[in-house]
């Protein structure tokens, strides 16, 4: 059972945090902990959420996402025990009530079948001329496709689910930018290994990707409910703008 997702950023991004907080609470469905992690905590967090210090820390002045994300990934995962651990980065924000039977599901699946490294939790489109059923498992068909065919049979950081060690075994190190070429890249050097998703899996992990590269200031608030973005409009800092 899922009972906490952990989310990371530095902690020039660490306004992302309540709002985060606030819909992955409101949406999930049961108690759950939010780890966060980051370089350094910038006042107060939420309720609900642990702060701890990136493990890169103890090494690094900071922790640059240009250079070192990577590094600074592998040392959470060390950090943990679980062998499979919910990561979701903190700009993707739940937007409807999970299923938290599925997201189970999927978790029990990842632990007997240790050859899948990631399990996305949100719906995977445009690879259906590439994606092949691998099994159902528990009434879910489980999807994958050859890694030199697209991306998502690498290893994205969109939410998903983490099998700690097969993780730590291929992950290297990159910049947040270039890491999902990297897990892509990893992932044709070992067909071993595989990534995951649920085929139509609406209505298990729905979010909405609140940020872009190019707009780091905005919060782009176009796929929450009218009361939602009211909410979370109320938990921005006054230097971040929103768009509708």
């Amino acid at each position: 059972m899922i009972d906490y997702i952990v989310t990371m950023a530095t902690h020039d991004h660490q306004w992302q945090l309540a709002p985060f907080a606030y819909m992955l609470r409101k949406y999930w469905g049961r108690d759950v902990q939010i780890v966060y992690y980051a370089d350094r905590l910038e006042g107060d967090v939420p309720e609900g959420v642990e702060y701890r210090q990136a493990p890169i820390m103890q090494e690094k002045e900071r922790w640059d996402w240009t250079r070192d994300f990577g590094k600074g990934f592998k040392s959470i995962l060390r950090d943990l025990d679980e062998p499979v651990i919910a990561v979701c980065m903190m700009d993707m924000w739940l937007i409807n009530p999970a299923n938290l039977e599925m997201i189970d599901a999927l978790a029990e699946y990842m632990i007997a079948r240790p050859n899948v490294v990631r399990a996305a939790l949100g719906v995977v489109e445009k690879v259906k001329q590439w994606s092949r059923c691998v099994e159902t498992w528990h009434g879910m068909d489980i999807m994958t496709c050859d890694p030199k065919d697209n991306f998502h049979a690498g290893i994205m950081m969109n939410c998903g689910l983490f099998n700690r060690e097969s993780t730590l075994s291929v992950y290297e190190n990159t910049s947040s930018l270039q890491s999902e070429v990297m897990g892509w890249q990893v992932m044709q050097r070992h067909p071993e290994l595989m990534s995951v998703w649920v085929r139509d899996a609406w209505g298990m992990y729905d979010y909405a990707h609140t940020q872009i590269a190019t707009a780091r200031g905005t919060a782009f608030l176009r796929d929450l409910s009218a009361e939602d973005k009211q909410a979370v409009k109320g938990l921005l800092p006054p230097h971040i703008k929103t768009e509708d």
